[in-house]
């Protein structure tokens, strides 16, 4: 898949065309065939603009499902990461094997949960 377009351009262009087609309409002798050609015009730019945008979502939803969907697809962890914790693991079964309090384990947490990430 390719990345996101923007469609930000398309989104200016229509503006333009949405404005010369107010300037058309404010002159009752305006020019028919004009005003077919920027309504045409603006037929074309919404097309696009749904074009891109459905690109867009299919992209997004490719990207989101080559996310690591089952465990077997996580990578695993880095040298770094899995040093903390196999760190944070011994503090925490040394302080259950300790005589310490459960109150006293758990009292440098504020809602009585070990912190997601240290």
């Amino acid at each position: 898949m390719t990345e996101p377009i923007s469609d930000q351009p398309l989104q200016d262009a229509l503006t333009h065309l949405l404005a010369q087609i107010a300037a058309l309409s404010n002159d009752a002798a305006g020019p028919p065939a004009e005003m077919e050609r920027l309504a045409k015009s603006v037929s074309a730019h919404l097309k696009s603009i749904s074009d891109i945008q459905s690109h867009n979502e299919r992209v997004a939803a490719h990207r989101f499902e080559s996310q690591y969907t089952r465990y077997e697809d996580i990578p695993p962890p880095s040298p770094a990461d899995r040093a903390r914790f196999v760190a944070r693991l011994q503090k925490l079964y040394a302080e259950v094997l300790s005589d310490a309090d459960i109150e006293d384990i758990l009292s440098p947490y504020d809602d009585g949960r070990p912190p997601s990430a240290s």
